[in-house]
């Protein structure tokens, strides 16, 4: 009884001790709006900022303790006055992770806008204005009134916002490319005059429509209907296209755009303008909009975390985790780059930015409407793992992941088997890449509000990283874009990707690139050059695997292998309404996949000499007649629609491809029609189609079948083979078709 007296009397010094603190562990800061940054940071005494929270964790790790490892934060909106910044002097804890996240399922918010407490005053024609002083100076390029992005004044009149083209209007004609002066039909142009034409911005889509461009109006010319517009670094890589002097940005009539920013053009419900000369707000409510009531933000940060070490010094083991961000300013008027010669621009800039990093997370949080791209993985980066998310509305690409470029603009090479000239060379290949991460599980969907081409994942000049079990839907163009084949080794794999290229031209929920040091453009492109490939697997010396994925979409290609794209195995995808494309590249093996009424038939294009390419132990079927009934069903169209293969530009001294066997193909016609397209200057064949028996004296599909494959219930979804399917006889193996998408770990706390 002598010693248990004192062990009651410590016991209970230790509990009022843990009572006084505030119920807090020295290794959590609290965050609250009814906080006080004069408080320490306690559950009781919580801080009322992150900022504050951030000092608190500086001093700690300042002073050697370096004892914070989570940062609890309450319900509420919280606007961030400055980006949080983790560097690697500050940040590179090696035994646990400093934690960001929301107390218990409370709904958190870090915001890069400006919260204005506007004073509206009526100004004419339903328009209110008010004085914004705070606004003097900063970039404004997108309103939020009640949470919701609104439409900058434009005309014609639409949603700037949705993927609905049929507001755009078109150019009558172009100058000379690279355009000074772009020409507009007066019939269908406003009747206003604009006073200040110099803050109108040209929202259009090149000729191609592989992406849009955003170009500020220097001056607009009644007269004579024309434009005069501002060169900038174009968002789409143009630089070989230089060489066929008809880039991937050059406009025409067929170029389509409206115009906004400007003040005269504010007519319709919804719309705004700031004048950035006076600081007044200009907006138009609906007539069920309250603005005395209405909470009107105006974004100003470009980043909202930002997580920068270096390679030799990494920031590491940082988390967030069931946060919001939103409120980061468009990124579309920025400087673009080209990281390598894939198709693609890209602004190095995120609403979360990690480099230098290892080891950090994002898990479970909800972009909403960010400006720019979500989250972007740059240069050097280990095992970050982006997953669970949820990423809406924002105005470029939802993740990227993209390394440090050796492309030198200032060198050149020639082909070392046509000798073709090439105005680019490379530079040692970078160690600061993003390797062995992982996106997975996340739900991405109407993503690329201002640039279009963009993608739901986005990855260049990386390796082995892994994009897994992500559901993507409603993209201008990509689902899953490689740009390249530096390094490769990645894993595409349990994707659910559809309904993509809503706004652009050309490829589908997944395309790649790989234009490296062996690759030729006047083989690519040429009418008289066919040579091989090269030793492509010194640049893309890892396998990349597209394995498990439904690809859904009903144009274009669902795996488009495009230029160069080398060292891939394509297996076990289940697309509709999509196939798969192979153009002028290396060692890809198509196996063991099912493509079901594909808008293209499986195609080879610009095949290399002796390749290594491998089609086989797919099932293919066309349909000619469950397409869009109001087309024009003539001769020609069927025919399009009934090839079961396609190659255009064949190689002229050797085989078609490898490997072209044990295939089963099933026509709603009942017939075998294959095409060929060959260059000009072919020794020997020339375009034309052929029927199976034809097409076996080329040595392909010598064992492959014409027959159905008996699914179980195709237009339900359900694509399981009968037992008795003739499937199997070709060697084709089932594959599970319930584990594409989602997971039942995917528990987000703001899904709606």
């Amino acid at each position: 009884m002598k010693i248990f007296k004192p062990f009651l009397l410590c016991l209970s010094v230790v509990i009022m001790c843990y009572i006084l603190s505030g119920c807090s562990s020295d290794n959590t800061i609290y965050v609250a709006k009814t906080g006080s940054d004069f408080n320490e940071g306690t559950f009781d005494n919580p801080v009322a900022s992150l900022e504050k929270a951030m000092e608190i964790i500086h001093e700690s790790k300042l002073s050697g303790e370096n004892k914070i490892s989570k940062v609890i934060i309450r319900e509420g909106v919280y606007y961030l006055l400055e980006t949080l910044q983790f560097g690697s002097n500050d940040f590179s804890n090696e035994k646990e992770s400093l934690v960001f996240t929301a107390h218990d399922n409370d709904k958190v918010t870090l915001s890069g806008s400006l919260l204005l407490n506007c004073k509206w005053e009526e100004y004419k024609n339903g328009i209110f204005k008010c004085n914004a002083p705070e606004l003097m100076g900063k970039s404004v390029d997108q309103l939020f009134i009640n949470g919701k992005r609104q439409i900058r004044a434009r005309y014609p009149n639409g949603n700037s916002l949705s993927p609905d083209l049929s507001s755009f209007i078109y150019l009558s004609k172009a100058d000379a490319w690279p355009h000074k002066r772009i020409y507009f039909n007066p019939e269908t142009f406003t009747s206003k005059k604009w006073k200040n034409p110099e803050t109108a911005i040209l929202n259009i889509f090149p000729h191609n429509r592989w992406g849009n461009l955003q170009i500020k109006v220097k001056d607009i010319n009644y007269e004579n209907n024309y434009f005069d517009i501002e060169h900038r670094q174009p968002q789409i890589n143009e630089t070989f296209f230089k060489l066929v002097k008809r880039p991937g940005t050059y406009l025409s009539a067929q170029s389509n755009y409206f115009i906004d920013n400007v003040f005269e053009e504010l007519d319709s419900e919804g719309e705004w303008y700031f004048d950035d000369k006076e600081a007044v707000l200009y907006y138009k409510p609906s007539q069920s909009t309250r603005l005395e009531d209405a909470i009107v933000e105006v974004p100003v940060l470009k980043e909202l975390v930002r997580i920068k070490g270096s390679y030799n010094k990494p920031v590491k083991h940082i988390k967030f985790s069931n946060i919001r961000f939103t409120g980061t300013v468009a990124t579309y008027m920025d400087d673009y780059e080209y990281p390598s010669l894939g198709d693609w621009g890209i602004v190095r800039n995120g609403a979360v930015f990690i480099e230098g990093a290892s080891n950090c997370s994002i898990q479970n949080c909800f972009f909403d409407a960010v400006g720019g791209n979500a989250v972007f993985i740059n240069n050097y980066a280990e095992s970050i793992n982006i997953s669970g998310n949820i990423i809406t509305e924002c105005g470029e690409s939802a993740v990227c992941l993209v390394g440090k470029s050796h492309l030198n603009f200032e060198g050149n090479y020639k082909c070392k088997f046509c000798g073709a000239d090439h105005p680019w060379s490379w530079n040692k290949l970078s160690v600061e890449i993003p390797s062995n991460c992982l996106v997975d599980n996340n739900l991405i969907h109407d993503i690329g509000v201002f640039g279009k081409q963009v993608a739901g994942v986005f990855l260049s000049i990386s390796k082995e990283n892994t994009v897994s079990h992500n559901h993507i839907f409603n993209t201008p163009r990509a689902g899953i874009c490689i740009n390249d084949g530096w390094h490769g080794g990645h894993i595409i794999e349990y994707n659910d990707v559809h309904n993509t290229v809503r706004e652009t031209g050309d490829h589908g929920p997944f395309n790649s690139w790989g234009r490296e040091t062996f690759w030729c453009r006047e083989q690519s492109h040429g009418k008289d050059v066919s040579h091989e490939a090269g030793d492509v697997l010194k640049d893309a010396y890892l396998t990349t695997h597209i394995r498990n994925n439904r690809f859904t979409d009903n144009n274009g290609w669902g795996i488009d292998l495009d230029d160069g794209s080398s060292n891939y195995n394509v297996y076990n995808n289940l697309c509709i309404g999509v196939s798969v494309k192979l153009r002028e590249g290396d060692y890809r093996t198509v196996e063991n996949n099912i493509f079901y009424k594909g808008a293209n038939p499986p195609s080879i294009h610009r095949g290399y000499e002796y390749n290594h390419d491998i089609f086989r132990k797919n099932i293919v079927v066309i349909d000619t007649l469950s397409f869009n009934p109001t087309e024009d069903y003539n001769f020609v169209y069927r025919e399009k629609r009934e090839k079961v293969f396609h190659f255009i530009g064949l190689p002229e001294k050797s085989k078609f491809i490898e490997v072209l066997d044990s295939n089963l193909y099933s026509s709603s016609t009942g017939k075998f029609m294959a095409r060929v397209d060959v260059s000009p200057n072919h020794p020997v064949l020339q375009s034309k189609y052929m029927n199976l028996q034809e097409w076996r004296s080329y040595g392909l599909d010598e064992n492959s079948l014409l027959a159905d494959p008996m699914f179980t219930d195709p237009e339900n979804g359900d694509f399981s083979l009968n037992g008795d399917s003739p499937a199997f006889k070709i060697g084709f193996r089932e594959f599970p078709l319930d584990s594409f998408g989602l997971t039942n770990r995917f528990t987000n706390i703001y899904l709606k």
